[in-house]
């Protein structure tokens, strides 16, 4: 047997036909969430009775004994003085950043915020941050293709009475049962965003990757990238679900007939879809999510849960919640064949996925449009980077979230004209410093030695993308820089022409899935550097997924740029990137694997040469 398909799973599956309850006209308190707390492990949100118990129907519960997540049962709300909302609400409830989470949790009341009757009432949630920064990727897709406009959400963020609030329970209770209800509103997010192609348009199987979604995603296959050249070799096309927009992401489970991959958010998807693949789906563990489960018996998906009793082991990488690895890859892809009744390569139609666009069409890759990066994904490089050259003086501009400031636990400074942090990004720092302005005022009236105490000795430059800014951004770090310091630039090795443009997202992406990928025009930059200050050593990787380069042997007393500055930038901006081609570029600057510094310590050797 190379598969156990006998799993377990969090308590019994359940889906009522009847509607969840709903409470009219409700005399409640609402409480937010807290600022300084992660929700699930405080007490003190939820929607109350004046008296000061929780009200159920508001509760968010999930497991098979419907355990509160955060919350308390009851709380004194005696001698409070609370401001009093008169109007007519609906509650939504909790806005939670987590893709599955607000799929089977936060529009588990969409079945009666979205009816027709509802479409102008106000809708009132729980938020962590400001409602327009959630709106701003998939939450506003998903909701808008409801007709739930933004500006409709509301989350106060302080105690308030409400007077006359709607309660619709929730159609969905995570890990242990859903209304029939919850499908309509899914459906209809389906309709609106998808393209819903014919099944029999690609029978070649695709696989589910999520070997480029770095640090800090939930689970970890550390050798799927190997795993995926032999899927290839099979004939499978190979996507990565986090570089699709979501329509592109929803077709996926309409346009084609065999859908694999490691368990994870992506394939909830399929709930959208009114076409039912085959899905299979290989679990990290003896056991499945009841959420994967209960989707699957509300759309009656054609799924099955497979687990490689014998072929996987546990290991530790740092950054993941728990990291797995396929001990014999070839044995795996030959079983999950065998087990999937699959024809060999050469009975499936079609090409390979280096010759096809994402969605199934037929795509032709040429010098200016070339296949996507395949090293490992530039936080992933960063963080090795952090643990091998243990920087003593950290400095980054362009932190917008926090994701790469993350990774430092030195010292550090953080430029950004406008900072929307969303996680923790201090952890172990002894220091950490922001300055939300422009990295050009920052060097004029501030001294990093002088801050942290020592030259820098690693920077990361992600700021705005126009070559000449990264240029003065590079000089004026390099002028603070310890000698044997490194430099890292980032998004400077373009795959196609469109992403180039000075304008974010002026002309639309050859491949599809690559929308909202952003170089702007710093490949000059790159080149400039090369060509005018030979004494650096310059090293640009293949990090997915538009580059990393990394400088080193600097030079903190050259004034060889500040001295030719405008001639540089005019030579810059003559450059032609369409004339010279993208495969030129990358000739040009010698872009090189990650996997040729896969052994520890070899990246920072390769730039203390």
């Amino acid at each position: 047997m190379p598969f156990l398909s006998s799993l377990a799973y969090f308590g019994e599956v359940e889906v009522k036909p009847e509607n969840p309850a709903v409470l009219n006209n409700v005399d409640c308190v609402y409480a937010p969430f807290p600022r300084d707390v992660f929700f699930a492990g405080d007490p003190s949100w939820g929607v109350y009775t004046t008296d000061g118990n929780l009200i159920l129907e508001a509760a968010y519960r999930r497991g098979p004994e419907l355990q509160l997540i955060g919350q308390s049962p009851a709380r004194d709300l005696s001698g409070r003085s609370l401001d009093v909302e008169q109007a007519e609400h609906i509650y939504f409830g909790a806005l939670i950043p987590h893709y599955g989470h607000f799929l089977v949790g936060s529009l588990a009341r969409a079945w009666f915020a979205a009816q027709p009757d509802n479409v102008d009432q106000p809708l009132l949630c729980h938020s962590d941050h400001a409602i327009h920064d959630h709106f701003r990727g998939y939450m506003g897709v998903l909701t808008s293709a409801l007709g739930l406009k933004p500006e409709r959400f509301v989350a106060p963020t302080n105690e308030v009475r409400f007077r006359n609030l709607t309660i619709p329970a929730p159609a969905f209770l995570e890990q242990k049962l859903a209304h029939e209800a919850f499908l309509p509103p899914m459906r209809r997010i389906g309709d609106a965003l998808g393209e819903g192609a014919p099944l029999e348009s690609e029978p070649r199987p695709v696989w589910l990757s999520k070997s480029r979604m770095g640090i800090n995603s939930v689970a970890h296959i550390a050798n799927e990238a190997e795993l995926e050249e032999v899927l290839v070799s099979f004939g499978f096309d190979i996507v990565y679900p986090e570089q699709l927009t979501l329509p592109q992401q929803i077709d996926l489970f309409s346009n084609r007939q065999n859908i694999f991959g490691f368990a994870g958010s992506a394939f909830h998807n399929h709930i959208f879809s009114r076409q039912r693949p085959r899905i299979t789906c290989i679990t990290l563990d003896k056991f499945i999510n009841t959420n994967f489960l209960i989707l699957d018996k509300l759309n009656a998906s054609d799924t099955r849960y497979l687990y490689p009793f014998d072929n996987i082991e546990n290991i530790e990488i740092s950054g993941y919640i728990c990291s797995r690895k396929i001990k014999d890859i070839n044995r795996f892809a030959r079983e999950l064949l065998e087990i999937s009744s699959l024809p060999t390569r050469n009975k499936i139609p079609g090409l390979a996925f280096a010759d096809k666009s994402l969605t199934g069409s037929a795509m032709i890759y040429n010098a200016n449009c070339l296949p996507d990066l395949a090293g490992e994904s530039y936080r992933d490089t960063l963080t090795k980077l952090h643990h091998e050259l243990s920087p003593a003086a950290y400095l980054e501009i362009g932190t917008l979230t926090g994701g790469t400031l993350a990774l430092s636990r030195s010292p550090s400074i953080a430029i950004d004209p406008k900072f929307q942090i969303t996680s923790e990004v201090i952890g172990e720092k002894s220091v950490c410093l922001f300055y939300q302005l422009e990295s050009d005022t920052f060097f004029r009236d501030y001294t990093p030695e002088a801050l942290l105490g020592s030259a820098l000795d690693f920077t990361f430059l992600d700021g705005m993308h126009h070559c000449e800014f990264l240029l003065r951004d590079f000089m004026n770090a390099e002028r603070h820089s310890a000698p044997f310091g490194v430099i890292a630039l980032h998004d400077c090795i373009p795959v196609e022409i469109p992403m180039t443009d000075r304008t974010q997202n002026g002309t639309p992406p050859i491949a599809p899935h690559r929308g909202g990928w952003w170089t702007g025009d710093v490949w000059r930059t790159v080149l400039a550097l090369k060509r005018h200050r030979t004494d650096l050593n310059i090293l640009c990787l293949d990090s997915a997924p538009t580059g990393l380069v990394l400088i080193s042997r600097l030079d903190p007393t050259s004034t060889l740029l500040n001295d030719r500055y405008e001639s540089i930038v005019n030579d810059m901006l003559a450059m032609d990137l369409a004339t010279m081609t993208v495969a030129k570029f990358m000739q040009e600057v010698d872009v090189t694997p990650t996997a040729a510094y896969h052994s520890p310590g070899s990246l920072a050797a390769a730039l203390r040469r």
